[in-house]
């Protein structure tokens, strides 16, 4: 929602009378920021008469703090995202506790909102061509009343009579499942011999995907409750987010559910194989996602404000012309989406995207997700991640621009987009929608080793079938597909651990051997023809007899250097504490490169280097950069600048040498060269190794 003083001011800018022109930008620079240029405003560029058009002012917004923390408890979606204390501001220059400004952009305009001289927040206000009929404004009080529940059995009628790919379940019954005797409020366990063979093929089952957590009293299948479980009990035993999900099963008109803690014995984990697993999830009829709920005593069903969780729509004047059009506000629910309980987890994340269709309760909205369609109850017949057109605001008029978002090689899900950018290479593209998604996964938390790497197993099966249809080398290693390396190698972390985890999760050279976020420059790794400036030789990867990557070999032919290594205050470039602490915390300059038999300089960074951005290297864990004095680099490609033609960027991986046969991995590195030639230069004189990283 958005509150009065928000929508007064938003609708009223172009009208001096309507809101408060407290003064010029300009003037707001010079007299209260200083010469402070981090925290000066930039000057738009003046549209129509500059001392008219309200992109050249400071409006008024919120006269004092308590009338600005009103809207904040209100949910009023502009003032909420302040992430800064709320001190007052210089009440005798200006008269108000917050400003703000229109900036408009390109294609959208955007309020920001400012306060004590701070910029502390902004939302792009989406401009449609479209009308209120595209979104649902009016929501049930409930997440599990009569109407919502409707609406997720239309969506599964419409999936199963229209999605061919969401109907491809073979006749899989799991070993157990929980049969619903909903007349008279009882289940109980079945295993897969007691189930009539000749209706074997017709039985549908539904699966729960939930975060679980041991409580006191926690009821679980093992050796001493199977006798139990086998005889017909009462529903209310269970934790209320297994009855919720008991209720949607009826809902459906189905009998079974399958839930992980009451199917699997929990006694005998380990006989328990990560194909049957994907068996479970694969051929469920609907899985249902207690995406809001920590623990299972706390429900899938939730009661909401429709006020508080409905986008805001208002039409707004565009120009000076008059022009009018509807402008959606962000919605913070999508983006809440990535912070429900389940999504942040690596089970959720292979559970979702092993399941055909699946709905999920949210902590405020009920979500869809199927290979035919992403839905909301916001957005019941398609969410709209992107408009299907929008308008730019150029010079005052409108322009159309299709954005069409092309379908993964998996099944898609909510917040995990398709990128946007175009490429004539086909299999490009999948390769890059593949790093897209690793970014997501690897933020995902994983209980187990071996999860780092399989919860994106569905992707890979889908990424491996569009790979063969390109006459592409399919062969997938560790987390990394054979047809991108050497480049794939060049990995950086975000969120970096202190250490490396105990127990394996895969050869240094992966991805998956290291915890935090893995962030790939695949865009710029595809350059220079040629590019590459090393070989890739062989790897093999050795599995346990769980089948989940423990250890690989990775054998290339390149040439080493030594490096020269020095600190820097990064807080000097200007950057959110966050940002420096999530990014850029286990990063050092590189000073120099050298020779690594005769300790001879090959090249020096550049006296005014930005250390920041080029001439670095970034360590995987904050154990590996206190050995920085023990590191080896292996360049391994070339890639262009995006502003001059000639300067290229060196790429690398860091290396620890263990003895005269093995190296590991513990970082990547990346310098900026004048030219192609003067980067390949530097190598030449070097001695050609082979080198295996284990």
């Amino acid at each position: 929602m958005l509150c009065n003083i928000c929508r007064e001011g938003l609708t009223g800018i172009w009208d001096p009378s309507q809101a408060k022109r407290v003064c010029e930008i300009k003037e707001f620079n010079e007299n209260f920021l200083g010469n402070d240029s981090r925290t000066r405003i930039p000057l738009p560029t003046a549209l129509g008469d500059a001392n008219q058009h309200p992109s050249q002012y400071m409006f008024g917004h919120h006269l004092t703090l308590e009338s600005y923390n009103r809207s904040v408890a209100q949910g009023c979606i502009l003032c909420c995202r302040s992430e800064h204390g709320s001190q007052d501001i210089d009440q005798t220059f200006m008269g108000y506790f917050s400003l703000f400004t229109i900036y408009f952009g390109k294609h959208n305009p955007i309020m920001g909102i400012f306060k004590s001289g701070t910029y502390i927040g902004g939302l792009s206000l989406t401009v449609y061509n479209a009308s209120t009929r595209d979104f649902s404004l009016e929501l049930s009080p409930s997440t599990g009343d009569a109407a919502t529940l409707a609406l997720v059995q239309r969506w599964v009628d419409t999936c199963v009579q229209s999605h061919q790919q969401c109907s491809q379940m073979t006749p899989f019954i799991p070993q157990y499942l929980l049969q619903l005797d909903e007349a008279n409020g009882l289940f109980h366990l079945v295993s897969a011999d007691q189930i009539d063979p000749q209706s074997r093929a017709s039985v549908r089952y539904c699966t729960l995907s939930h975060c679980y957590r041991l409580e006191e009293n926690s009821l679980r299948l093992t050796a001493s409750t199977l006798e139990t479980l086998s005889r017909p009990q009462c529903l209310s035993i269970l934790p209320l987010a297994y009855q919720d999900a008991f209720a949607v099963v009826a809902r459906l008109g189905l009998r079974h559910l399958w839930i992980d803690h009451l199917c699997i014995p929990q006694d005998r984990l380990q006989s328990h194989s990560h194909e049957e697993m994907k068996n479970v999830f694969s051929n469920s009829f609907c899985g249902i996602g207690a995406m809001g709920s920590a623990v299972p005593s706390s429900g899938l069903f939730v009661e909401r404000k429709s006020e508080l969780v409905v986008p805001t729509i208002l039409q707004v004047q565009l120009n000076a012309g008059g022009t009018k059009g509807l402008v959606k506000l962000d919605n913070p629910n999508l983006k809440n989406f990535r912070d429900e309980p389940l999504v942040k987890t690596a089970k959720g994340l292979r559970e979702r995207l092993l399941t055909p269709r699946m709905v999920h309760f949210a902590s405020s909205l009920v979500y869809w997700e199927c290979h035919g369609a992403q839905c909301s109850e916001i957005s019941p017949e398609n969410m709209v991640l992107l408009p299907k057109s929008y308008h730019g605001l150029v010079q005052g008029s409108n322009k159309d621009v299709d954005l069409l978002l092309p379908q993964p090689a998996w099944k898609p899900i909510v917040m995990v987009l398709p990128l946007y950018w175009e490429t004539a290479d086909p299999q490009a593209y999948t390769l890059d929608r593949w790093f897209n998604l690793l970014n997501t996964s690897t933020q995902c938390t994983a209980t187990a080793p071996e999860e780092r790497l399989n919860c994106v197993d569905s992707a890979v099966v889908g990424t491996k079938a569009e790979l063969q249809e390109y006459g592409c080398d399919d062969t997938y290693l560790a987390g990394i597909w054979k047809a991108t390396l050497p480049k794939a190698l060049v990995w950086a972390v975000e969120c970096v651990a202190d250490r490396r985890p105990t127990e394996s999760q895969g050869p240094s050279w992966s991805w998956a051997a290291v915890n935090g976020v893995i962030r790939y420059d695949n865009r710029k790794m595809e350059g220079i023809v040629n590019g590459e400036l090393c070989e890739f030789i062989d790897a093999n990867c050795t599995t346990n007899e769980m089948n989940s990557v423990i250890s690989g070999r990775l054998t290339l032919k390149g040439n080493l250097l030594t490096v020269k290594l020095g600190y820097d205050d990064y807080n000097d470039y200007g950057l959110p504490q966050y940002v420096l602490t999530a990014r850029y915390s286990t990063q050092m300059n590189v000073l120099e490169l050298k020779d690594g038999n005769s300790g001879g300089c090959l090249v020096k960074a550049p006296e005014d280097a930005g250390h920041l951005y080029e001439w670095y290297i970034r360590f995987d864990t904050e154990e590996d950069m206190k050995k920085h004095t023990q590191t080896v680099l292996l360049p391994i490609c070339l890639t262009p600048t995006l502003n001059k033609a000639r300067e290229v960027f060196m790429y690398g991986i860091a290396l620890f040498k263990l003895d005269s046969r093995f190296y590991t991995r513990c970082g990547m590195w990346k310098i900026l060269m004048p030219s192609e030639q003067e980067a390949r230069g530097v190598l030449q004189a070097l001695p050609e190794l082979e080198i295996t990283i284990i």
